[in-house]
């Protein structure tokens, strides 16, 4: 959106957690939960991002029609 700073979403790569080598990968796998959650969070919390469109789009289509929506 024009005129609004948006944090990067979390990593997906293992290697974003600052480890090469993962002992627990349930622990990999709630690093990432807890990132993605907080960063829907800050969307969501935002007064102007929170009434986007492409917001909308994201969160409630289907996988097959938000890649034809990009």
């Amino acid at each position: 959106m024009p005129g609004c700073i948006v944090t990067n979403i979390p990593e997906k790569h293992l290697g974003a957690f600052g480890s090469t080598h993962i002992d627990d990968k349930s622990d990999v796998i709630q690093k990432r939960i807890d990132g993605f959650q907080k960063f829907l969070n800050y969307l969501m919390d935002h007064p102007v991002l929170c009434a986007s469109p492409d917001l909308d789009k994201f969160l409630t289509s289907p996988k097959h029609e938000f890649e034809s929506y990009q």
